[in-house]
């Protein structure tokens, strides 16, 4: 008896039943007034939002000293002899590796940026890569073990560092950018669209996904400090100055916020909340649905329940007889 398999299965069936299932608005209104008043729960505060980021750019002295570092430590390892784990605990900037050594283990493919990726599945075992660029800065890796299409492996991180200089150049760039949307000129859009450097957003004239919630509300527990601070006496339609704060990936970015939409913490209801009660609707009518299946099935269907199991509390009550 396989848990898993068996999980997998009933959601596929769930599926399969439920597949045809929609809701219509008389529906979702039914389903809303028939909701004891206080039962309703409290929605908090939430924020829709767009960006536009710009990354400092590193000189080409400050790109060469990073590099000339990274490749210093590579040969300690490589023509020196010393030890790749120690020289991560000393050196390397990932915090969720570093103080292990640089360990990684049983890491997918899949859960690894491409460049990152490519390198260490192409490495023999205990050889020490070249420096790898990413999105994160850059690496050298150590492959420890392979596993299929999971690897094992210490990797010591170099993050880009930028100067004063750089950062204020930043910010009086989207300071000027946010100065002519101000202006009518040009939207936050359109603006989002030619100059933010955030590759998530850009193409989505610089509207944010909340990762929680798959959608464009925010509640405020969901949102970085710096964000959170910028927000803090905007008004809906405005722009924010451009602050620093940090990216994915934890370099240093710059922003600009326009606050599309905000709404204050309150009671549920169908004016603010048609999208959240809609879904709620179509989850309690899906899973009606498939409590009536199960019961239909239940007068044709022979289960056996051993007696220690004859107690146990059923989500659909009837099996025994």
């Amino acid at each position: 008896m396989d848990p898993i398999r068996d999980q997998l299965l009933a959601r596929k069936m769930q599926g399969e039943i439920t597949k045809d299932i929609k809701i219509t608005p008389s529906e979702v209104k039914r389903y809303f007034t028939e909701i004891p008043k206080d039962s309703l729960p409290i929605i908090d505060a939430t924020f829709e939002m767009a960006q536009i980021d710009k990354k400092p750019e590193m000189t080409k002295d400050e790109e060469k000293a990073l590099w000339d570092k990274l490749k210093g430590i590579r040969k300690r390892i490589v023509e020196d002899g010393e030890s790749f784990q120690t020289l991560a605990v000393l050196y390397s900037e990932d915090p969720g590796s570093s103080r292990n050594g640089g360990l990684m283990s049983g890491v997918s493919r899949g859960d690894l940026v491409s460049e990152f990726a490519s390198a260490v599945f192409s490495l023999e075992l205990d050889e020490v890569s070249e420096i790898v660029e990413t999105e994160y800065g850059i690496h050298i890796i150590k492959l420890i073990g392979k596993q299929g299409d999971k690897v094992d492996f210490r990797h010591i991180l170099l993050i880009p560092k930028v100067s004063s200089e750089s950062k204020l150049k930043a910010k009086e760039y989207l300071d000027s950018i946010a100065n002519v949307i101000r202006t009518d000129t040009l939207t936050f859009e359109q603006a989002a669209l030619r100059f933010s450097d955030d590759e998530d957003t850009r193409l989505a004239g610089g509207r944010m996904t909340n990762p929680y919630t798959g959608t464009s509300l925010f509640e405020a527990k969901h949102i970085d400090p710096s964000i959170n601070f910028a927000l803090r006496d905007l008004k809906v339609g405005e722009i924010s100055d451009a602050f620093e704060a940090k990216s994915k990936t934890g370099q240093v970015v710059f922003k600009v916020l326009h606050l599309i939409k905000k709404t204050k913490a309150h009671t549920v209801n169908m004016t603010d909340d048609y999208q959240m009660i809609q879904d709620m609707a179509l989850a309690k009518k899906k899973e009606d649905e498939i409590r009536r299946w199960v019961e239909e099935r239940q007068k044709e269907t022979y289960v056996k329940v051993e007696g220690k199991y004859a107690d146990c509390g059923f989500d659909f009550p009837g099996w025994i007889k």
